[in-house]
């Protein structure tokens, strides 16, 4: 058979199928599967209409045979298919198919006793060292600081998996051939068919992609299926006419042509390293003692980082104000930037999102104040519950629920009149002011999405940390002094937070010391790092602590601190933390309090008279 028509149909219909499917992914995001699924069933359905017409048509190939080669089939595309989600890039991917030239020609040799001829040999040497070379000329890709090595490896085998299946399968079917005759769109119809209901592995995915599909999507998934029924069509005439290694090397040039209009006609990034690996941040509530250190956290770890601050007659940037004064963060692109928004305008919320494009994002920003959430019950529940709501809806509007990644700071309060000591992230919640319930609805609307929508969403369950970010007063103003708390250092739960996003699976986790103090102590601790000893007097809203030297009084109970519903006793358990996240916290209460009391002294000293 002349194969001068069946070898450029090849290449056009199947580089024509990928121009559609880039132009359609571009719109539709992680659709790749739900794709899949459709140009199989409408190859196996073009197929029992015109080729089986309906199974009347008796076979010329055994079943067992089709069996065989549609399991291969299927491992080599999904292996191909799901190695994308591991750091994979596109060009890795085109490196290894390139390979699989060389890695058909073993196989030849292996199981068909085949003899290449040295300019044969030569020759596919040249090509693959040629798309190669391409590849790495043409990467500008700045290396990753930070990589996940597990995830890349097991991409990896992946690829090494479908290198060396898809060469195989080269060999079954020319073997098949061989001994039962050439009989393509036979062997294209029942590869097809009986693939098919592998893809129960993926039914999940594929209801969740048929619920959101859009109408105005379908002329595209038609002439996406019907350019890979050509494309298909061709490819299984090739192996009938021409040896696996022939088949290959045209399937190779097609994948290297596709690469070059992806690259020229859609601007994608040529680069080694995946794109996954160039990290935005969005951060809500940047410019409090959590987002501060944050910031500076992925800073240094290369992000971009943004941040949303709120318009006020105030500015309140000064925990961030030296991320501003460093000027190595502004070389080259802008790494640190600011926008005003507003976590009760879904609008803006949507804006920023769709104009960052974030890959992570952190929601800090809270009316987190527990006493004035009794005060102000409405307005925490605004911010705090349906804030997180409008942020997760706006992910879902920009359809980037399965690109980004979102954290939200939950809280210890959540156990508030506590069911178990110590609290971990199966102790039953029981919520003792607005503000804890609010977080309740913000933690299981994260759960909720997470579920409904595949949105890599996490709750952090944070125990009370400080740090030398708070502000400076003579005399403290406390409310119960006998209420136990689990105390941290902020800068270490802010790693926790990114570790939580960096975890191959969305999940929740309480982060705490596992240790807990009396605010009373708190004091105690502070006050005798400046060689001041507390003498403490009085009961209940009457009790302050004073100075024993000069009997000032240092220390008093304010009623206004104190809640409606106290909660008195808060401790978690951080082992889930320790063991999967491989954090833990390693600062002690007292080095902590040794750290914040140094930072006021210093703060004192450079301004007297604040």
């Amino acid at each position: 058979m002349d194969i001068s028509s069946p070898v450029p149909l090849t290449i056009l219909t199947c580089t024509s199928c990928m121009f559609f499917i880039e132009l359609l992914s571009k719109k539709k995001e992680n659709c790749m599967v739900f794709l899949t699924f459709c140009t199989f069933a409408f190859i196996a359905i073009h197929g029992l209409i015109f080729t089986s017409k309906f199974f009347t048509v008796k076979r010329n190939i055994p079943l067992r045979v089709y069996f065989k080669i549609a399991f291969i089939f299927f491992i080599v595309n999904l292996s191909n298919n799901q190695s994308l989600q591991y750091n994979i890039s596109v060009p890795i991917c085109i490196i290894f198919r390139s390979a699989s030239l060389l890695v058909n020609m073993a196989m030849g040799y292996l199981f068909l006793n085949k003899k290449y001829t040295l300019k044969k040999l030569i020759s596919v040497v040249i090509v693959t060292l040629g798309i190669y070379s391409f590849i790495v000329v043409s990467d500008h890709s700045v290396p990753k600081k930070e990589t996940t090595i597990s995830g890349f490896a097991i991409g990896i085998t992946l690829l090494s998996v479908a290198l060396i299946l898809s060469s195989y399968l080269g060999i079954l079917q020319e073997n098949m051939y061989k001994e039962y005759g050439k009989y393509p769109q036979e062997a294209s119809f029942y590869t097809y068919l009986i693939s098919l209901p592998y893809f129960l592995i993926f039914s999940n995915e594929i209801c969740l992609a048929v619920v959101e599909f859009e109408v105005t999507n379908i002329i595209m998934i038609v002439l996406i299926c019907l350019f890979q029924l050509f494309c298909i069509n061709n490819v299984y005439i090739l192996t009938t006419e021409l040896s696996s290694l022939g088949v290959t090397m045209v399937l190779t040039l097609r994948k290297f042509i596709s690469v070059i209009i992806s690259v020229f006609y859609f601007g994608h990034n040529l680069s080694i390293m995946s794109e996954g690996s160039k990290k935005i941040a969005l951060i809500t509530g940047i410019t409090g003692q959590d987002g501060s250190y944050l910031a500076e956290l992925l800073i240094a770890k290369g992000y971009s980082v943004h941040g949303i601050i709120r318009r006020s007659s105030t500015f309140n940037t000064h925990r961030i104000a030296h991320l501003y004064a460093d000027p190595n963060i502004h070389k080259g692109s802008s790494t640190f930037q600011l926008h005003y928004g507003d976590m009760t305008d879904s609008s803006c919320l949507i804006k920023l999102i769709s104009k960052i494009q974030p890959t992570e994002i952190y929601h800090l920003a809270a009316q987190s104040h527990v006493k004035v959430s009794f005060d102000l019950p409405e307005y925490t529940a605004e911010v705090d519950a349906v804030g997180t709501l409008r942020l997760l809806d706006a992910i879902v509007a920009c359809n980037l629920q399965h690109k980004v990644k979102f954290y939200q700071a939950s809280t210890s309060e959540l156990y508030g009149k506590v069911q178990e000591i110590p609290q971990k992230e199966t102790t039953p919640f029981y919520p003792r002011s607005p503000y804890a319930v609010a977080k309740l609805y913000a933690f299981w609307i994260i759960k909720n999405y997470r579920e409904a929508y595949g949105i890599f969403a996490c709750n952090g369950i944070l125990f009370n940390h400080e740090s030398p970010r708070r502000g400076v007063q003579e005399t403290l103003s406390l409310g119960n002094l006998d209420a136990k708390r689990d105390w941290g250092h902020a800068k270490e739960y802010v790693e926790a937070m990114w570790r939580i996003l960096q975890h191959d699976v969305a999940d929740d986790f309480v982060i705490s010391t596992g240790k807990t103090e009396s605010v009373r102590e708190f004091c105690n601790l502070a006050f005798a790092e400046i060689g001041m000893k507390l003498i403490w007097q009085g009961e209940g809203v009457n009790e302050v602590g004073i100075e024993e030297k000069t009997g000032k009084v240092r220390v008093r109970v304010d009623p206004n601190y104190y809640r409606p519903t106290e909660v008195d006793l808060l401790i978690g358990d951080p082992t889930k933390a320790k063991e999967v996240l491989g954090w833990e916290a390693k600062i002690t209460l007292k080095e902590l309090v040794k750290e914040m009391v140094a930072s006021d002294v210093e703060l004192m000293k450079a301004n007297p008279n604040a």
